[in-house]
C-alpha cells in the first residue's frame, strides 16, 4: 500500500490448493486359460490403466505376475495400486486362472506268464511299478485291481490295473495280466493186481477192489475208468486190465492200471458108459463093439476128450 507522500507497506497471504481426488485405476477382467501343451503354465499379456485429475499418477503392481509372464496352473491374483502426486491412491485386482486339462500318462509293464512254484498252487510274482508322468508336478499312482508285487498269484489269469491321478484330478489307467499255469504233478494210484478164482458152475468171479486215489496240488481231480470193469463186476476167466485216468481242474492228467486175473481151478468131469459084456463074433476071437459116447462137463469153455487106454468105438 503506498500513500500520496510515497510511503508504502506490504503484506501477503497464501492460498493452498489441496488435491483430494483419488486417481482411477482400471484392471482387465478375470481370465481363464488352459496350460500349454506339455507345460504346467500359460503365458498371458494384459494391460492396466490409470487416470487422475492432476498429472503425475503412477501405477505399481503389489501382487501377482507381470504382463507376459508364464502363469502357473491354479489361480494367480494380480493387484495394482495407482498413486497420484498428492498421495491419493486407488487399487484394482484381477485373477488369471490356469486350468490343467491334460491327462497324465501311465505305462504298465508287459503281461507276465509264469508256472506254479513247486508244491504250491500259485506263483510268487515280483513286478515293476508302472511309470507315470504329467505336465504338472504331483501325479500319484494307485493300484485299483489285482495283487501287489511279491504276492502269491493263483493259477489262472489275474488282471492288475493302476490309475495315475494328477493334482487337477485328471486320470489315466493301464493294466497287465499275470497268467499262472499249473505245472505241479498229478499222481493217481491204483490198487495192487488182483487174483481171483472161478466159482462152481461159472467161468467168472465177482471181484471188488478199492477205488484209485489221486493226489493233486491245485484244485480237485476227477477219476474216470477208461478200460476194464467196475468194482463188483463179474470178471471173466483170464486177465482183465483196468485202467483209470485222473484229470485235475487245470487239465493235468495221469493214468494207472492194474489187472484182475481169474484162474480156473475146477476140474472138468467126464462120464463113461457102463461096462459091456459082448460075445465074440462067430468063428473069431474078437467082436465089433459100439459103445455110448463119453461125455464131459466143465465150468469154463470147451473140454477136449482124449482116450488114453483101450480101443476106440467101433473097433475090435
Amino acid at each position: 500500500a503506498t500513500d500520496t507522500n510515497g510511503n508504502s507497506y506490504a503484506c501477503s497471504f497464501t492460498i493452498t490448493i489441496s488435491d483430494t481426488v483419488r486417481p482411477v485405476i482400471s484392471c482387465t477382467s478375470n481370465v481363464v486359460l488352459t496350460t500349454a501343451l506339455s507345460q504346467c503354465d500359460s503365458s498371458y499379456t494384459y494391460s492396466v490403466t490409470a487416470s487422475d485429475n492432476c498429472p503425475g499418477v503412477r501405477v505399481n503392481q503389489i501382487a501377482g505376475l507381470t504382463s507376459g509372464s508364464a502363469f502357473p496352473a491354479g489361480i494367480t491374483t494380480n493387484t495394482f495400486v495407482a498413486i497420484d502426486s498428492a498421495g491419493n491412491s486407488d487399487t484394482c485386482s484381477f485373477t488369471v486362472t490356469v486350468n490343467d486339462n491334460q491327462d497324465p500318462v501311465i505305462s504298465c509293464i508287459a503281461n507276465i506268464n509264469a508256472s506254479t512254484d513247486s508244491g504250491v498252487c500259485g506263483a510268487t510274482i515280483i513286478f515293476s511299478s508302472p511309470l507315470a508322468s504329467d505336465n504338472c508336478p504331483g501325479v500319484t499312482l494307485a493300484q485299483i485291481s489285482g495283487l501287489p508285487s511279491g504276492s502269491l498269484f493263483p493259477v489262472g489269469v489275474t488282471t492288475n490295473s493302476f490309475v495315475a491321478t494328477d493334482s487337477s484330478g485328471n486320470t489315466d489307467t493301464c493294466s497287465f495280466t499275470v497268467s499262472v499255469t499249473d505245472t505241479n504233478s498229478l499222481t493217481i494210484n491204483c490198487p495192487a493186481n488182483v487174483t481171483a478164482y472161478t466159482g462152481a458152475g461159472t467161468c467168472n468171479s465177482t471181484v471188488t477192489y478199492s477205488s484209485p486215489t489221486a493226489t493233486v496240488t491245485c484244485g480237485s481231480a476227477s477219476i474216470t475208468q477208461i478200460a476194464g470193469l467196475p468194482s463188483g463186476s463179474s470178471f471173466p476167466f483170464g486177465v482183465t486190465t483196468n485202467t483209470f485216468i485222473a484229470t485235475d481242474t487245470f487239465g493235468n492228467a495221469d493214468t494207472c492200471s492194474f489187472t484182475v486175473t481169474v484162474l480156473d481151478t475146477i476140474s472138468p468131469t467126464v462120464t463113461c458108459p457102463g461096462d459091456l459084456t459082448v460075445s465074440a463074433d462067430t468063428g473069431g476071437c474078437t467082436a465089433i463093439v459100439n459103445y455110448a459116447a463119453v461125455t464131459t462137463n466143465d465150468n469154463c469153455g470147451v473140454v477136449n476128450i482124449n482116450q488114453i487106454a483101450g480101443i476106440g468105438r467101433a473097433h475090435v
